[in-house]
């Protein structure tokens, strides 16, 4: 069987969608299949991820890099100096939707977009794979439509079809469709839905798609679960991760200073060198900091004996967390996806989540002693990882596309949807021209878009 896997770009923190294309090419290859990877230059593919395909005898193909469409902070301090929105980049680059992640990162650029599905049609005439896996990089969607080659997915509930039809940028998406005679989209997230084959990488519990509609196959790879033992007569260890860098190094280390004196332990990793530099000689010695390049070494050391963990939403962080039946709350930021991960543990009361706003240190201090008075927390989040950990990563996923390249399973004409209809306010009436429809953050994943159906 040959694959090609093709991986969404890489950018900033956004690695998770490469490291299962990296877990699922080397299950292939021990399988005794033919795989290729797709993906687009940074500095994390070009010197981490591409050397590490290579390494296993997988050909990598590497094509131009997005430009991310944030707002810079040089903008924001100059030439947007007098709108309270400006003085927030977190406002400015805020992430309510799939979509808007996507156009964050410059993925749904008319051009780049275009580049990206004329290079992986080539990548397909000249590999000729039984099928395209598409690790987040819709662009692989209708390229292999375009070729008739079956096409699988990965898949969160965070990604289906919701409140951003009619954007200019799934627009433009629909135009570069339409001009390869694919059916139009109303919005990107209904790419998706072309796929023969959809795979989730976690449980029904977290990410409540119905089971016909997909297959849930949980963690890729098993992580670490430490034996948590705590030592009554020592000093209560809180661990703090600081990873995406929404919360700064400076607010971290003041606020847990303030929240936690003397009688803790607290120790906080993931921060800048020149951080630990500025910021080490103001804070008491029972403050312990470490640096971005320590994340791995600290939590293996702390997470055994912390008592609650408190961080940005690192998938792998906190299936450690979960794995470890360590207490964790969650403070995303303004990353879509974290925000997702952060909601749906709470409503399974396996963490707590917090918004930016409460990273303070009446606010730490709370958090702490509703993680340790509640065991609740711990013990649902040991039951949903376990879950994920046995319900087949990487492996399942190689059975379900080697039975489908037996079935001799085709390509399926992408679905067509009806013309886009304008969105409708509170009131029941279109929006004028211009004017916004109401997406609070999270809305859209738990409201999806009825299919051939107006909005409300």
């Amino acid at each position: 069987m040959r694959v090609l896997i093709a991986v969404a770009p890489i950018i900033s923190h956004r690695i998770a969608p490469a490291e299962r294309a990296y877990t699922l090419a080397q299950t292939l290859k021990n399988r005794g299949h033919e795989v290729q990877v797709s993906g687009a230059s940074s500095d994390k593919w070009d010197k981490t991820f591409a050397p590490k395909f290579e390494k296993l005898g997988v050909h990598v193909y590497t094509s131009k890099a997005p430009k991310p469409h944030l707002v810079s902070e040089t903008r924001r301090m100059y030439v947007l100096p007098f709108t309270r929105k400006a003085r927030n980049p977190q406002v400015l680059n805020e992430e309510r939707n799939i979509e808007e992640t996507f156009n964050n990162a410059g993925i749904l650029d008319k051009e780049w977009f275009s580049d990206q599905f004329d290079f992986i049609c080539k990548q397909i005439q000249e590999f000729h794979p039984d099928l395209v896996y598409s690790e987040y990089n819709i662009a692989a969607i209708p390229a292999a439509k375009f070729c008739h080659v079956p096409v699988c997915c990965t898949e969160n509930y965070y990604a289906i079809p919701g409140y951003s039809a009619g954007s200019i940028r799934s627009r433009e998406v629909a135009d570069i469709l339409e001009e390869h005679k694919l059916p139009r989209i109303q919005e990107c997230s209904d790419l998706f839905e072309w796929c023969e084959k959809r795979f989730v990488p976690s449980v029904i519990e977290l990410d409540p798609f119905k089971p016909e509609d997909v297959t849930f196959v949980g963690t890729f790879h098993k992580p670490t679960a430490y034996t948590h033992s705590v030592d009554p007569r020592e000093r209560p260890v809180v661990l703090f991760s600081t990873v995406n860098k929404t919360v700064t190094d400076r607010h971290v280390i003041r606020e847990a200073n303030k929240a936690f004196k003397d009688k803790y332990e607290v120790y906080i990793t993931g921060l800048k060198p020149e951080s630990i530099e500025q910021y080490g000689s103001k804070i008491g010695s029972h403050i312990h900091l470490s640096s971005i390049d320590d994340v791995d070494k600290t939590i293996e050391e702390i997470m055994p004996k912390a008592q609650a963990f408190i961080n940005c939403g690192q998938l792998d962080q906190v299936l450690i967390a979960m794995a470890s039946k360590v207490p964790q709350c969650i403070c995303p930021g303004d990353i879509f996806e974290r925000k997702y991960l952060a909601y749906s543990l709470r409503m399974a009361h396996a963490a707590m989540y917090i918004g930016i706003e409460a990273f303070v240190a009446y606010g730490l201090n709370s958090i702490y002693q509703r993680l340790t008075e509640d065991p609740d927390y711990a013990q649902n989040a040991r039951q949903i990882v376990r879950k994920m950990m046995n319900a087949g990563g990487s492996v399942k996923i190689a059975k379900e596309m080697e039975q489908m390249v037996r079935s001799g399973v085709t390509s399926q004409p992408a679905p067509s949807l009806d013309p886009p209809k304008k969105p409708k306010d509170k009131g029941g009436n279109a929006p004028a021209e211009g004017s916004a429809v109401d997406r609070s953050p999270l809305l859209n994943v738990f409201r999806p878009r009825a299919k051939n159906a107006s909005q409300s």
